[in-house]
């Protein structure tokens, strides 16, 4: 058994969302089951989940501690959030002004709703908990994140530590002097016309579905170029690394999926038969899409893949 007490960084969190975070490798339906069954209890009572934690308040996990340790993460609440060294180990750059962090897939990059926890809120806790920002500094200009990533795809995350060096960097993305790799595991054999060349279209996003649909034209707004593919035979693949010219939301997974070459493990834009295979094979169960190299001026940063990437 387990227990752990709140503390007041976590206090307001639902006993749901909290559990997702300490046990981040687990499925929700894991999570679900073991507050059905009672394994896991607040205040030595049965609970849905549902509950808003307090300071104080006590979970038990009435599970086995090699369970606990396969589910747990670096992107988790305790180490991430509340221990100096989770957040610590993301962060690939920093100086006065900014700060560069490596994000895991399955974290936000920002907040969708009040009580997620993001990438945006670990870079906090981080510059709070090193003397960069304290509460009071935070009425006048508080930190954040200046790129997004999506939930599930991993890598270089920009945020500004000070005014001047958000609007820094948000100057530089915004005229677009800011060179963004991608590492991109696409399906098949890319063939090499596709390699080298400036790919340049329209995407339209259906806000109904939020599902985005491509059409190539020489004066279209959106544009990646392909620097370079390496085919691998044995899982007929293609690790191509993709230079991104603007950033429309999805462009990487909706362009290369019109190409008929889509990210392995895409659900929205992917081949589902691949997809299936992958996950079987190699326990891919996302996008296998990385934000890899970051160029600013002078400054290069570089995220090294995670796990996931080193299978494939």
């Amino acid at each position: 058994m387990r227990e752990i007490v709140v503390s007041k960084s976590e206090e307001g969190y639902k006993l749901r969302r909290y559990l997702m975070l300490y046990l981040s490798g687990a499925p929700q339906s894991f999570i679900y089951k073991m507050l059905r069954k009672k394994n896991i209890v607040l205040n030595d009572r049965k609970a849905d989940g549902n509950e808003a934690l307090r300071v104080g308040d006590s979970v038990k996990l009435y599970l086995a501690e090699d369970t606990i340790e396969k589910f747990r993460t670096k992107s988790d609440v305790h180490g991430a959030m509340n221990e100096d060294s989770g957040i610590s180990n993301l962060v690939i750059y920093e100086d006065d002004d900014i700060i560069a962090v490596n994000k895991p897939a399955g974290v936000l990059s920002q907040k969708a709703a009040p009580q997620d926890v993001s990438i945006n809120e670990m870079i906090i806790e981080y510059l709070r908990r090193s003397g960069s920002v304290t509460d009071e500094s935070m009425r006048i200009f508080k930190p954040s994140v200046c790129n997004r990533l999506d939930r599930n795809t991993s890598g270089v995350i920009l945020a500004g530590k000070t005014h001047a060096g958000t609007d820094f960097l948000t100057e530089r993305i915004r005229s677009r002097r800011v060179y963004k790799q991608y590492i991109a595991v696409l399906t098949e054999h890319l063939p090499d016309r596709y390699v080298g060349r400036e790919l340049r279209g329209d995407i339209v996003k259906d806000s109904k579905t939020n599902i985005s649909t491509y059409k190539e034209t020489p004066k279209g707004h959106v544009a990646i170029i392909i620097e370079k593919a390496e085919y691998i035979p044995d899982k007929n693949v293609t690790k191509a690394y993709v230079r991104l010219i603007t950033g429309k939301s999805h462009q990487i997974r909706v362009q290369c999926s019109s190409l008929g070459y889509p990210i392995v493990g895409d659900t929205k834009y992917g081949d589902t038969e691949v997809n299936r295979s992958f996950r079987s094979r190699y326990g891919v169960k996302r996008q296998q899409l990385h934000a890899y190299i970051v160029k600013i001026g002078d400054k290069t940063i570089t995220a090294e893949p995670p796990e996931d990437f080193m299978k494939l």
